[in-house]
């Protein structure tokens, strides 16, 4: 067979797995009363002719799970299609959406896994050639996550930082995978470069802010963090706080925002001494900024109140004014 015909039996078997994928026809079992091996929802053809899902009949006498039942017609076509082209970009195109089509977040199967392992592979051969796909680049580190497989979805990023050390949302990206890899502080620590690295005020004010409710949510954790913990966690907070604060032209929100991040803080900080003497000291500027934030966020409605009224009474007078005219 000739390379003219070989890849048109590729597009062939492209074109049936596409009109599959668009069918919703991902996989296929024989009969109603065959399970199979996946945990993930698995496409079987009633006697009606309609496609439908094993979880749509559960209780209605679906047996056990039998290994081998399942097969995903349209991933065989797909990657038939591949071996014959490995070059045809949509082909893979194609074969890496159906995978993650597939993938279920959070999933813990043998087959979800198998899925998303899959999708890493052929994405990582269409990056070869494709190195700056935007969409595939986001998805290779969204799976990678998904699968707990964080130093590899890190390794790009940290090879983007060297090229670009500058560049925010590289840097966000970095402490966002540390972050979801519970590598707690070493987040913190990249969320700090993308402090140093904003520019504007407000992505400052964002990132900050971020840093105290995480540290926040850590002292909610009262049975996990206690003591000496404690007080460090608060005190990485309240200082977010206290530089939000000290920006220049911060608007009245984040700053009625930031006042109330700063009394929360407070209130979990003092949680970590035992003398009532002691808690009394954290309590004092709790209530400063408590009073604060009551007093700024007052202004904040009265101003959200006064911008919908003079909203309401331009519109109102633009309408008079049309109605005017037509008279």
């Amino acid at each position: 067979m000739g390379l003219g015909c070989t890849e048109l039996s590729s597009r062939r078997k492209l074109q049936k797995a596409n009109k599959l994928f668009k069918n919703g026809e991902f996989a296929f079992c024989p009969d109603k009363t065959t399970g199979c091996l996946t945990s993930l929802d698995c496409w079987y053809k009633g006697d009606d002719g309609k496609w439908n899902t094993l979880s749509e009949v559960k209780g209605q006498g679906v047996p056990g799970k039998k290994e081998g039942v399942c097969k995903s017609r349209m991933l065989d076509l797909y990657e038939q299609s591949i071996k014959l082209t490995p070059k045809l970009k949509v082909g893979r195109y194609n074969t890496i959406i159906a995978y993650h089509k597939m993938f279920r977040a959070g999933n813990t199967s043998k087959e979800n896994r198998h899925y998303g392992v899959k999708a890493i592979e052929h994405l990582n051969i269409y990056l070869q050639d494709e190195p700056d796909h935007p969409m595939f680049i986001k998805l290779r580190t969204r799976l990678l996550m998904d699968l707990g497989m964080y130093d590899q979805a890190m390794a790009y990023w940290k090879e983007q930082h060297k090229k670009d050390p500058s560049n925010i949302e590289v840097i966000h990206k970095i402490a966002s995978i540390n972050l979801q890899a519970k590598r707690w502080e070493k987040g913190i620590e990249w969320l700090e470069k993308e402090v140093l690295a904003a520019k504007e005020v407000p992505r400052k004010v964002l990132i900050l802010t971020d840093i105290g409710e995480r540290c926040f949510s850590r002292l909610h954790k009262k049975r996990e963090v206690r003591h000496e913990e404690r007080l460090k966690y608060a005190d990485l907070g309240l200082h977010s706080v206290q530089r939000i604060l000290a920006l220049d032209d911060l608007r009245l929100g984040p700053r009625s925002r930031a006042h109330n991040l700063a009394y929360r803080l407070y209130q979990q900080r003092s949680v970590a001494h035992g003398a009532s003497w002691a808690q009394t000291s954290d309590l004092a500027p709790y209530y400063g900024h408590f009073h604060e934030f009551t007093r700024l966020n007052k202004l904040v409605q009265a101003a959200a109140k006064a911008k919908r009224e003079r909203e309401e009474r331009e519109k109102k007078e633009a309408g008079d004014t049309e109605g005017a005219g037509k008279e």
